[in-house]
């Protein structure tokens, strides 16, 4: 096809090549396969109406040869059609958009062998939109990510990355915007430690921004993320084939929060969970997470400790995982959040033989400073809510599906020392003293390897999980115990 049989109404672009919307400003090159030319690959000058540069199949090429002349930024329209590149395409520092004639109708495949980033963008506010890049994980051998901005200030919008061989589909450094992308690693899956592991690995990066996106076949993570970043409205599915979470995190000191927020979490193919949270401080509300291997959300702790980290977790629906709905302190090498809340969640399991072995477990690693209240949770394998928390300073109240032990009498023998009463329910009792017409003269609780002699003679005692009460006394006396 003749280059001028794409152009009409002098630079303006017809929707065959460019959505509508976008058709407001000159461009600077449009790149085409010239089917009267034997297929070459021919960027015409928007300014001139003359070709710039042309190859017989070397996408890169040409494509280069644009960037090189845009110093000062500008705008490459690329036509339909498959465009072959064998070496990397980089921006160099040039801010130059790249806006294909959308998914499915510009294809970029990478034939570019060598063991290295194939795209590159280093320079600032670059948009790369309405394309189709396709790694070709089939015919190349990559240990890294195939587009990585470094750059500020950069959008990747309506963009599908796809087979890629490396490490991930998108890496990123600074502030990036990724918006309604496809990004699906190489299906069957590579079951690799350094190929295909990441949809989108966001690595000591700030300020970035995930929404709508359709994010699948990473095999470790949809997400793997050690920066400030808002995930919003995406669908994550068919990662972690060896482990890992959907969204996995390596945590900074330096990073303030990442807020994961009404997305949806659907099965995985390997030990996966669907939020896993450590380091860096996490809202997690609004999500949807049904049917991961491990986790639903995973509260790990802090292996980087460092002040005032705390964890949010709200709102989401958790159904049908392998491991627990909601958990907390579930690493024991780490050390707990300073404050965490988990509330508002419903965590149950609606499958014939579920397999979501609790809706909320908190492990006898965290310890103090968190809230637990105003959960749902039923219908779970082995139970609906476990607090193993061995800390006083926290809130357990509200959870439907907390069914704590009936309250119940400790008889104690006719005097003495009574029969240590542990509690081992997994959630605060109250152990209330009565003196009737006998005395009492010691009251010690224990704690750990802590034992408190308390200064009274009788009423009410707290115990949290695995704490145990002593009394000395001359009968006769009560015990009861309830649950708080």
């Amino acid at each position: 096809m003749a280059p001028l049989s794409y152009l009409s109404n002098g630079l303006s672009v017809p929707q065959t090549t460019l959505l509508a919307s976008e058709v407001n400003n000159p461009f600077d090159y449009f790149i085409f396969i010239d089917g009267d030319d034997g297929a070459k690959i021919k960027a015409i000058s928007g300014r001139t109406m003359n070709i710039f540069s042309t190859h017989a199949t070397n996408a890169d090429v040409v494509i280069n040869a644009c960037l090189s002349n845009l110093m000062n930024g500008g705008t490459i329209l690329m036509g339909p059609g498959t465009f072959n590149y064998y070496n990397v395409l980089n921006w160099g520092g040039h801010s130059v958009n790249l806006i294909g004639s959308g998914r499915g109708k510009t294809t970029l495949v990478r034939q570019y062998t060598t063991n290295a980033q194939a795209i590159t963008v280093t320079a600032d506010n670059v948009t790369m939109a309405h394309l189709t890049i396709d790694g070709n994980a089939t015919a190349i051998t990559c240990s890294f990510a195939e587009m990585a901005f470094s750059g500020i200030n950069n959008l990747a919008y309506d963009v599908e990355m796809k087979n890629w061989a490396g490490t991930g589909g998108i890496t990123n450094r600074n502030v990036l915007t990724i918006d309604s992308c496809v990004i699906t690693g190489p299906n069957p899956p590579i079951n690799s430690p350094t190929k295909g592991q990441y949809c989108i690995l966001n690595y000591n990066s700030t300020r970035n921004i995930i929404k709508n996106c359709n994010l699948q076949y990473g095999n470790l993570n949809a997400i793997f993320t050690s920066g400030q970043t808002l995930i919003q409205n995406c669908y994550m599915a068919n990662c972690g084939v060896p482990a890992g979470g959907h969204i996995g995190n390596l945590g900074q000191s330096a990073i303030e929060h990442t807020v994961v927020d009404s997305c949806y979490f659907g099965k995985g193919l390997g030990a996966d969970s669907g939020v896993e949270i450590a380091n860096a401080s996490y809202i997690v509300t609004n999500n949807i997470i049904n049917g991961c291997s491990a986790w639903g959300i995973a509260v790990e702790g802090l292996n980087n400790p460092v002040a005032n980290k705390w964890v949010i977790v709200r709102g989401n629906i958790v159904k049908n995982v392998g491991q627990m709905g909601i958990g907390y302190g579930l690493n024991p090498a780490n050390t707990p959040y300073q404050y965490v809340i988990i509330e508002d969640n419903i965590c149950f399991d609606d499958q014939a033989t579920p397999t979501q072995q609790y809706g909320i477990y908190v492990y006898n690693m965290a310890s103090n400073n968190y809230i637990i209240r105003n959960n749902i949770c039923y219908n779970n394998k082995n139970g609906q809510f476990f607090d193993g928390g061995t800390g006083t300073s926290k809130i357990v109240t509200g959870n439907i599906g907390y069914n704590p032990v009936a309250a119940a009498t400790i008889t104690p023998a006719a005097s003495g020392t009574s029969p240590t009463y542990q509690n081992t329910h997994g959630y605060p009792e109250v152990v209330a003293i009565f003196t009737n017409a006998g005395s009492i003269s010691s009251i010690v609780v224990t704690r750990g390897s802590t034992n408190v002699t308390l200064g009274i003679t009788s009423g009410e005692v707290i115990l949290q999980n695995n704490d145990s009460v002593t009394v000395t006394y001359v009968s006769p006396i009560t015990m009861m115990r309830y649950p708080m």
